[in-house]
């Protein structure tokens, strides 16, 4: 467990780098405001991930739609 949590914290650390690196570049960085990432993640909960079910089977779908709720 301790090991995910390292490789998240170093991918998440990486990340705000690179981010920070393409700002300085002059590169516009769009940051939504959780009203707009709670739209989007229900956007394609409802509408791209059932069009997974035949690659994953239902059965996935409605685990990752739980473990999302």
């Amino acid at each position: 467990m301790n090991e995910a949590l390292n490789s998240y914290e170093t991918a998440e650390s990486a990340d705000g780098d690179a981010i920070q690196k393409m700002k300085d570049y002059g590169i516009e960085i769009l940051e939504l405001t959780d009203e707009e990432l709670t739209a989007y993640r229900n956007h394609v909960v409802e509408v791209t991930w059932p069009k997974l079910t035949g690659n994953i089977g239902e059965d996935i779908l409605n685990e990752l739609i739980a473990a999302n709720s």
